[in-house]
Formats: C-alpha cells, structure tokens, sequence
C-alpha cells in the first residue's frame, strides 16, 4: 500500500514526499507519510486521489483532519500528512521523525 500511496502523491505533484518506518518504535502507527502541497486547494486535491486510488484495493481513509495549511489522514495503521511549506518547515516534523524512526524515500 506505501507504493501504491507514493504513485498517487507523485503524480498528482505532491512535494517533498517521505516515509517513515515506525513499525519497531512503538508508535501509534506503522508508517507516517509526510508531503507538501503548493496550497490547500492542491491538498484536497492530493486527498481526493489518495480517495479513490485507495479504494480499489479495499483500503480507506478512517478520519481526515483538515486544518489550515495541514491535512492529517488516518488509513489505521498508517498516517500521511499533507502540509504547505509553511507548515511544514513551521512544525518539522521530519526531524521529529527522523529522530525517532527510520526515514525511507
């Protein structure tokens, strides 16, 4: 399901996409996705096709959090977050990750 996750966000231009393998660290979630978006229309756009490409494969999203400049989607046992720039470098949650886990890209 991380491949089929990582073709959606690429090709709808999601940036800075990154994997986090929290499977060993006791996490509340095996993987935590990070992306950003160039706005928030472009990060609906991102959950809409993450939606629908998921669901063929008897995936889906739980619970999606949307916020200003940042999306938090709930797939069970995985996390993706799809932030603006702003949000992104604002929080750093990539260090925050990469501290605790494995960062794959």
């Amino acid at each position: 399901m991380i491949d089929i996750i990582k073709n959606i966000l690429n090709e709808k231009k999601a940036l800075d996409i990154a994997f986090f393998d929290l499977l060993k660290k006791n996490y509340i979630v095996d993987v935590v996705v990070l992306c950003t978006s160039l706005n928030e229309k472009h990060a609906l756009s991102l959950v809409d096709s993450l939606k629908k490409g998921i669901k063929q494969y008897d995936e889906e999203l739980l619970r999606i959090d949307d916020g200003d400049g940042w999306i938090a989607i709930d797939m069970g046992d995985k996390l993706i977050h799809i932030m603006t720039k702003e949000f992104r470098q604002k929080y750093d949650m990539d260090q925050f990750l990469k501290d605790f886990g494995n960062k794959e890209k």
